[in-house]
């Protein structure tokens, strides 16, 4: 299943059913295109950005946003490539302090497919105790989080903050599968689960707009 929320509102925009043979980017375009269009017809919201699971991290998916001209933010996979970039800050200690225990830096670089050059932004998080890290031999633990974007106005823990705002959508997610069985295909035939979804979809916005009627301390207790 694919899903694309509108973040400020928790409301369901768009949902997809797909075969199990289908990866989180398989057919990530058309939706994509279909969601994007769906907030247009909106008329009166304007799309701020989105923000993409490491599951979409595709050039494919980036130009398409760029020729769009519209923000985006994607989690990072840490591939071996982009672990050596890792280690080209960490040799020049490019690390930037945001607490004692982020440290944040940026690159703006191609990767080897890649026909032009995208800002990544490095998250290095200092670990306790005996946890484990990215690389080994350190006298320091650390883990790291890596984003590509294409936000030219913040810097970058600011970009960081940005996608972490996705977590809620993760409790939304968690909601529509746990309170809703979004990911139970109980019938027998494609059809009839996808539209299944679609009535789990609506139950799950109807919800959401019973919530607005009531006192904003109240509208996310269980």
């Amino acid at each position: 299943v694919k899903v694309g929320f509108i973040s400020d509102l928790d409301l369901l925009l768009n949902i997809a059913l797909y075969n199990g043979k289908t990866a989180s980017n398989g057919d990530f375009s058309p939706f994509m295109e279909k969601t994007l269009e769906m907030v247009k017809n909106l008329g009166s919201m304007v799309i701020q950005g989105v923000r993409m699971d490491k599951g979409f991290f595709d050039k494919d998916n980036f130009e398409k946003l760029e020729d769009e001209n519209i923000y985006y933010v994607c989690k990072v996979p840490l591939r071996q490539t982009i672990k050596k970039m890792i280690t080209y800050v960490d040799e020049t200690d490019d690390w930037i302090p945001l607490s004692e225990t982020y440290d944040s830096a940026e690159l703006t670089v191609p990767l080897p497919s890649w026909e032009k050059a995208r800002r990544f932004i490095f998250i290095r998080e200092k670990l306790q105790g005996n946890k484990h890290s990215l690389f080994s031999g350190e006298t320091i633990q650390y883990r790291y989080e890596v984003m590509v974007t294409n936000i030219d106005y913040m810097d970058p823990e600011e970009v960081w903050h940005c996608y972490n705002k996705r977590c809620d959508v993760e409790n939304r997610i968690d909601e529509l599968k746990e309170g809703f069985g979004l990911d139970q295909t109980s019938q027998q035939r494609f059809f009839a689960n996808y539209a299944f979804a679609m009535v789990k979809g609506l139950a799950y916005n109807i919800l959401q707009g019973f919530k607005w009627l009531l006192p904003h301390e109240c509208q996310h207790r269980n």
